[in-house]
């Protein structure tokens, strides 16, 4: 996990395409350089539906009926070929696209909180680790969810806001993926950004 240097208290206040009312988060502790094994973008609901309630609540929601009487005991288990024949058998998923479901959902139960996880609300970049508790059932049925540690935050590590207007391109294309979560192919850039090192050539 990350080593705590210093203490950055961040209010998190994120302005939703779908609300007019900010939202605000946990003030979080943190440290001032991170450095993940992975780096994925994940989609806060179809439509970003699930938004408001993820930075409220500081979670990620994660869907693909993974809160089912036949699913979620498949997920705790690690059982993934079994989750694979879900997909293709009872959903009649091709095996391609049960595939990359598999694998999806296979990358977010099984994150022991060394995976960056990065999702754009409206023109703002959020970020956070998850909790090494696993996911858990959401109450409304629909999927599960896990907690980010410490909350969503918004900023780099020096306090400057991360917004599409001052992020490359390369990065800020994630935010029309049509999928649910992918891995981000320009993460070196990004952890460069949180981090708080700007490279003046690539902000564009």
């Amino acid at each position: 996990m990350l080593k705590i240097k210093r203490d950055v208290r961040i209010s998190l206040m994120v302005q939703s395409k779908h609300t007019k009312q900010p939202v605000a988060g946990t003030p979080a502790t943190i440290s001032n350089s991170v450095h993940p094994k992975r780096v994925r973008y994940i989609k806060l609901g179809e439509g970003g539906r699930w938004e408001q309630e993820c930075l409220k609540k500081g979670i990620i929601r994660f869907g693909f009926g993974s809160n089912s009487a036949e699913r979620f005991p498949l997920c705790r288990a690690g059982r993934w070929n079994d989750l694979l024949n879900s997909f293709m058998k009872k959903s009649g998923r091709k095996k391609g696209t049960a595939t990359r479901f598999t694998n999806e959902t296979r990358l977010f139960f099984e994150d022991d909180g060394s995976t960056l996880w990065i999702t754009f609300v409206g023109q703002q970049l959020c970020w956070g680790f998850l909790e090494k508790s696993p996911p858990e059932r959401h109450e409304d049925g629909d999927g599960v969810f896990r907690m980010v540690a410490g909350g969503w935050r918004y900023t780099d590590l020096n306090g400057e806001q991360l917004t599409k207007n001052n992020l490359s391109g390369a990065l800020t294309k994630l935010a029309a993926y049509r999928g649910t979560s992918c891995d981000v192919d320009v993460a070196e850039y990004l952890k460069r950004r949180i981090n708080g090192k700007k490279i003046p050539e690539v902000e564009q």
